[in-house]
């Protein structure tokens, strides 16, 4: 399982062809999730959370746990 943080910016993370968690952070962020099952936590700021080909989780929270 690939795990991808973003920063306190704008970010664009995108997932690949396993499981992956995707953590956005602070900011406007784009998370997209591709194949695999996907954990996509969005973070403060306005978020655009994409699920990908396979089962998800989004969540769209304020505060995003630290990954492990």
């Amino acid at each position: 399982m690939a795990t991808r943080s973003g920063t306190s910016g704008e970010d664009t993370i995108s997932g690949g062809p396993g499981a992956d968690q995707l953590y956005g952070r602070a900011g406007n962020d784009r998370l997209s999730g591709f194949e695999g099952r996907d954990f996509l936590w969005g973070g403060s700021g306005n978020d655009n959370l994409s699920g990908g080909l396979e089962h998800r989780t989004i969540c769209r929270t304020r505060s995003v746990p630290t990954p492990a």
